[in-house]
C-alpha cells in the first residue's frame, strides 16, 4: 500500500503534475500478507491524490484479465496492479502472457505482485512464480529488503510504462509478513531511461498473424531495452569486488540479505554479486564479476533458475 502511495505523490510532483489512476486486483484467498485487506481499508488514503479502485477477483484469471482491461480505459492513466500467491501465478500464464502482447496504455503500466511461498506457510506445496513469468517474457524484480520493496516497485512501475512490458515484483514470505525500519525516502528513485526515442504502442487487438510482428518488438526490441534499462539504473551490484580469491558468491532477492549475515558472521569477505532483477538477467555484469574467478556459486530458492542464467552467460 505504501507503494502505491509513493507512486502517487512522485506523479504528484512530476514535471507535468497528472497523477495516473490506480488499479488493483487479485484474489481474496490469496492475501500476500494482508494486502486485500490493507487496499480496502486504506482506500480513503489513496484516492485523496487519485481515484484508486481495488476490486476482487472471482479468481487469479479474471483479476489478470481485469488487469489488462483497464489498459482500455479511453484516459490511458491506469496502473494495474494484479496479486496473487506462486501458484496463482502458474494459473494465469495465458492472460499474462496476452496483457504483454497488448502492452500498456498511453500512460499506464501492469504489475504483477507475486507472493513465493517457498517454506509452504499458506499454499498446500511449496510454490515459485520464476518460470511462468520466464514463459511469459515479464521482467522480475526480487528486493531483499521491506525497504526494496519500494524502490524496485518503483522501477517495475516506470519500466511498464516507459517500454509497456508487464513487470513483476517477486515477495517471500520472510519479507511480507515482517517490519522493518526503512528510509522516509526510499521511494525516490533515479529513474533513467534508455532510448528516450522509443515509443511503445498499445496493441487492442493481438490475434493470428498479427500477433508475429507484436512478439517480435517484445522479444527483439523490449527485452534488450530491459536488460540495458537495468544497467543503467545499476539495479544489480557487485559488492566486495576487491577481496581477491577465486571464489565468488551470487545471489537474489532475499538469499542475498541471508549471504552477507553468512559472510559477515563467519568473517569471510568474498565478491558477492547482487541480482535485483532475476529475469532477464544482465549477461554483462555475470561475465565482469566472473571474469577472475574460478568458480562461482549461485544462491537462491528454490533454484535452479538464476543459475541457469549464471552458466549461460
Amino acid at each position: 500500500v505504501r507503494l502505491l502511495v509513493e507512486k502517487q505523490r512522485r506523479d504528484e510532483e512530476s514535471r507535468d503534475g497528472h497523477v495516473n489512476q490506480t488499479y488493483v486486483s487479485g484474489y481474496e484467498g490469496s492475501p500476500l500478507g494482508g494486502l486485500d485487506l490493507k487496499g480496502v481499508e486504506q482506500l480513503d488514503l489513496l484516492n485523496r491524490r487519485g481515484r484508486t479502485v481495488h476490486q476482487f477477483g472471482i479468481n487469479e484469471k479474471t483479476a489478470a484479465s481485469a488487469m489488462l482491461g483497464t489498459q482500455y480505459a479511453p484516459s490511458g492513466d491506469v496502473d494495474a496492479f494484479w496479486y496473487g500467491k506462486a501458484h496463482g501465478a502458474m494459473w494465469v500464464p495465458d492472460e499474462v502472457w496476452l496483457a504483454n502482447l497488448a502492452g500498456t496504455a498511453r500512460r499506464g503500466a501492469m504489475v504483477l505482485l507475486c507472493g513465493e511461498d517457498h517454506r509452504s506457510k499458506s499454499s498446500v506445496s511449496p510454490g515459485t512464480s520464476d518460470w511462468v513469468l520466464r514463459s511469459s517474457l515479464v521482467p522480475v524484480f526480487y528486493p531483499s529488503s521491506v525497504e526494496e520493496i519500494l524502490s524496485l516497485g518503483m522501477h517495475a512501475i516506470h519500466l511498464s510504462r516507459y517500454l509497456g512490458v508487464v513487470t513483476a515484483l517477486k515477495l517471500v514470505t520472510p519479507l511480507c509478513d515482517g517490519a522493518s525500519t526503512i528510509r522516509a525516502n526510499a521511494a525516490r528513485v533515479a529513474i533513467r531511461i534508455p532510448d528516450e526515442s522509443y515509443e511503445k504502442r498499445f496493441n487492442p487487438i493481438v490475434m493470428a498473424l498479427g500477433a508475429l510482428p507484436v512478439q517480435r518488438e517484445l522479444v527483439e526490441r523490449k527485452l534488450p531495452l530491459v536488460e540495458e534499462y537495468v544497467r543503467i539504473n545499476e539495479l544489480n551490484r557487485i559488492h566486495d569486488e576487491d577481496a581477491g580469491g577465486q571464489i565468488g558468491i551470487a545471489a537474489t532477492g532475499k538469499s542475498y540479505i541471508d549471504v552477507r549475515q553468512a559472510l559477515e558472521a563467519l568473517g569471510v569477505r568474498v565478491p558477492v554479486l547482487q541480482l535485483s532483477v532475476s529475469y532477464p538477467l544482465d549477461g554483462e555484469i555475470i561475465r565482469r564479476f566472473g571474469r577472475n574467478l574460478r568458480t562461482v556459486y549461485v544462491v537462491e530458492e528454490p533454484g535452479p533458475f538464476v543459475e541457469e542464467g549464471v552458466k549461460a552467460a
